[in-house]
């Protein structure tokens, strides 16, 4: 049932993503109905009784819906109708991820209860910061439009012409951001502090922890650039897309490698 639904929210998004501006109310409830059977699909797909399913596409299709849904409450306040553009299409993509690549069953028996934990944290960490990266590449082709002065751009050109200003924008990147570097930070730590709890083994120090880490100290840079040397504009974009690089090749570019190319599982 679960692919049913799979579809059925990819096709809801792929609607959503070229609908006119001008219906705002319409554009509302398509995306509120395409989340909600998302996150039932999503539900159904990981919990299995007695195990998890984890994977890289479940990870991608997992950050997809926060990001939907940050993208619904924070469009609510502010006119965001560009990162609808840019959001929706790779939503309904991911959506259909985990029908291609399934991902691996993890039995939950013998597991601490600090596993499934450090699992939530590390989706919503990863999740927050996708929309940290959406939200820098949208602010960069707001700016690179205020320069080049263009009136032309289609109806993606229009929805960038009605964002917030830059100054608002960056202010709502921060915001996200320092969400996202919380949760990380609570990842890391659990990780470290916890691994025999969390995987039951002592921490190794793989590629994955080397970059989540890499990944953990390019926000934290960027975090304290921001407060003691007023970090802005194009630095603050690099610091964000690179952060995000990093940490998908930690959790999404790691799985992706071990279950399409290897064949195996993680955990």
């Amino acid at each position: 049932m679960q692919n049913s639904l799979f579809l059925a929210a990819a096709i809801l998004y792929a609607v959503c993503a070229v609908l006119p501006t001008r219906l705002g109310a319409v554009i509302s409830g398509v995306t509120a109905g395409a989340w909600a059977l998302h996150g039932v699909a999503l539900g159904m797909d990981v919990m299995v009784p007695g195990r998890l399913r984890v994977g890289f596409a479940i990870m991608i299709s997992s950050a997809l819906w926060v990001s939907v849904a940050a993208y619904w409450f924070e469009n609510r306040n502010f006119a965001l109708d560009g990162l609808r553009r840019l959001v929706m299409p790779f939503a309904a993509a991911a959506t259909l991820l985990p029908l291609v690549f399934p991902g691996t069953l993890t039995p939950l028996a013998g597991k601490s209860a600090a596993f499934g934990w450090h699992i939530a944290v590390a989706v919503l960490a990863y999740s927050t910061l996708t929309i940290a990266a959406f939200h820098a590449v949208l602010m960069a082709l707001q700016e690179a439009r205020l320069h080049t002065r263009s009136a032309g751009g289609g109806r993606f050109g229009a929805a960038l012409d009605q964002l917030p200003a830059l100054l608002t924008m960056e202010k709502l990147l921060f915001r996200v951001i320092w969400i996202g570097f919380v949760l990380l930070s609570l990842t890391v730590l659990s990780g470290f502090v916890f691994s025999e709890q969390v995987f039951g083994r002592p921490l190794l120090l793989d590629h994955k922890s080397v970059f989540a880490l890499l990944s953990w100290a390019l926000f934290a840079a960027l975090l304290a650039g921001r407060k003691w040397q007023g970090w802005r504009g194009k630095t603050a974009l690099r610091f964000t897309l690179a952060g995000f690089a990093t940490l998908a090749l930690a959790y999404v570019g790691s799985r992706f490698v071990l279950e399409v190319v290897l064949h195996r599982g993680v955990y």
